[in-house]
């Protein structure tokens, strides 16, 4: 039996790890419940991460930065809204792609890539395949959803399950730089509401270090700055629409844990929104991207 073929038989098998996840409404939102994932997961918040998606990818002009070639299977961790996973199967039609995430995205079967898989898993328990299966591992974006203690072994984990001689990819983003007063405000209780929740919204800074601590050699960093805001034109724009959205996502748990009140986060939402919209701004965000080749 296949890789597909087996992927297919096992998702339909139900167990603990593929019950429906709870949604729970805060304010007009609506979160993951008994998770530690900081972010909204609602039609709303979709669109941010396709919007995100377009956003590097237009940065980067490509989807991954790992010297691979022709891979036989690649794996998404994370895979959110699947569009990576979706791109990367439609470049790559020889290549069998598997996503998972703690909710199966919502991409209809008519239409979809025939090498391409969802399947609903919670990393924080374990990646569910052998060892030495796929050709390439990739993980982005996984910072608010993975607490301080767990986020190497879910690298350790990506490595286990990739080939001798094949490759890992880590991406996170990081701090704001030359933030204004309200959007680094924003941004502070961002890092504030981590900490409650055992996130490290710092964790990109130190990607190579977990793909070295996982044992990879030819280990690379690739740091992008993007502009947030009027002043970085089209891509500033895109960028600071990301922003809003995200952060706005973050109201009702900042509430909720007294981090701040109702009206001063809505304060310095509408600060933010009006920095952003300035044309004398200088806010960028980092993202940093790190790969890393398992020994052979």
């Amino acid at each position: 039996m296949g890789l597909f073929q087996w992927l297919w038989k096992e998702r339909q098998q139900p167990s603990n790890e593929t019950s429906k996840r709870k949604l729970v409404k805060q304010g007009d939102r609506s979160y993951i419940e008994d998770v530690p994932y900081l972010l909204p997961k609602d039609k709303q918040e979709i669109d941010r991460l396709d919007l995100q998606h377009y956003l590097l990818r237009y940065m980067l002009q490509r989807n991954y930065f790992a010297p691979i070639h022709n891979p036989g299977r690649i794996l998404d961790i994370g895979c959110g809204t699947g569009r990576w996973a979706i791109e990367m199967a439609e470049s790559l039609p020889k290549t069998e792609v598997v996503g998972l995430d703690i909710i199966e995205p919502k991409v209809a079967i008519e239409g979809r890539p025939k090498n391409v898989l969802f399947m609903q898993r919670d990393v924080l328990k374990g990646i569910p395949f052998s060892s030495s299966l796929f050709d390439y591992t990739h993980m982005r974006f996984l910072i608010a959803a993975l607490p301080q203690n767990k986020y190497q072994d879910v690298v350790n984990a990506m490595v286990r399950v990739v080939r001798p001689g094949g490759w890992v990819e880590i991406a996170e983003p990081g701090l704001m730089i030359n933030a204004d007063t309200g959007l680094d405000t924003l941004w502070n209780w961002l890092i504030v509401l981590g900490k409650r929740r055992s996130i490290d919204m710092t964790a990109g800074e130190h990607l190579p270090r977990f793909l070295e601590n996982a044992g990879l050699t030819n280990v690379a960093l690739k740091t992008v700055t993007i502009p947030c805001g009027m002043h970085g034109g089209q891509v500033g724009e895109m960028s600071a629409k990301n922003i809003i959205s995200l952060l706005g996502g973050l109201r009702e748990p900042v509430i909720a844990l007294k981090i701040a009140t109702a009206a001063q986060f809505d304060h310095m939402f509408e600060r933010t929104k009006s920095e952003l919209a300035n044309p004398k701004g200088s806010a960028m965000g980092p993202m940093y991207i790190a790969v890393g080749q398992r020994p052979k």
